[in-house]
């Protein structure tokens, strides 16, 4: 049974795809997810820091960066290259920015994978219905 072209046009209106992301949008999401949180923690921690206490032109001008950061297990202090010492209760504030660009990169990743995730059902749909 072959479907006319306003028929084609119904079914696809109303058989739009789910809002699932599907198995491997889900897979690729926790891999999004597992990796911003190593950006966020490992990269844009140490910088959104030194851009706190330092301001942006600075940290840019003056090269700086942590010569010494303490483990979790000690009280030091951070050590930055220009000589000076953060505190580790006054580096505390790293940890709201760090949830935040987190957060921001999980809902950019979320957004990505399911724009694509939605594509790949829309083709398949075109697809069935063009094969009907």
């Amino acid at each position: 049974m072959q479907l006319s072209a306003a028929e084609k046009k119904i079914v696809a209106r109303v058989m739009k795809p789910d809002s699932s992301l599907g198995t491997l949008g889900r897979g690729m999401l926790v891999i999004w997810i597992m990796s911003s949180l190593f950006l966020a923690c490992y990269a844009a921690d140490h910088y959104l820091l030194l851009v706190w206490f330092y301001g942006f032109s600075r940290v840019f001008k003056d090269g700086l960066h942590f010569t010494y950061m303490p483990s979790s297990k000690s009280a030091d202090d951070y050590v930055v290259s220009n000589g000076d010492h953060i505190s580790t209760a006054n580096a505390f504030i790293g940890f709201p920015m760090v949830l935040a660009v987190w957060v921001a990169l999980i809902l950019i990743g979320y957004l990505v994978i399911g724009r694509f995730s939605c594509w790949r059902k829309e083709t398949h749909l075109r697809t069935v219905i063009n094969d009907a």
